[in-house]
């Protein structure tokens, strides 16, 4: 299941599956009408929060789908704290 949300970045596509986010994505997709699904709804809802600084940790079951590159990069990105950047050599280090 999947929908598309509005937010401050431009529209997000959302991938449910087997209640689990798998798939995060900027798209030029038009939006779609709210979905009644749960992990979708909670999903939206905590980005929402997350763009008004009202949330620094999401807690929704994730299981991306990808090369095991890329699942290690996205494992390492989840360790960089709220309001910290790093550059991609520091990621590479």
């Amino acid at each position: 299941m999947e929908t598309i949300i509005l937010s401050p970045l431009g529209n997000i596509k959302l991938v449910e599956e087997d209640n689990q986010l798998t798939e995060v994505v900027f798209t030029d997709q038009a939006l779609t009408e709210i979905s009644e699904n749960v992990i979708l709804q909670e999903t939206e809802n905590q980005l929402k929060k997350y763009f008004k600084g009202e949330l620094k940790e999401f807690k929704i079951s994730i299981n991306p789908s990808g090369t095991e590159f890329q699942q290690s990069v996205w494992r390492e990105l989840q360790l960089i704290p709220y309001g910290k950047t790093i550059s991609y050599q520091g990621l590479a280090n």
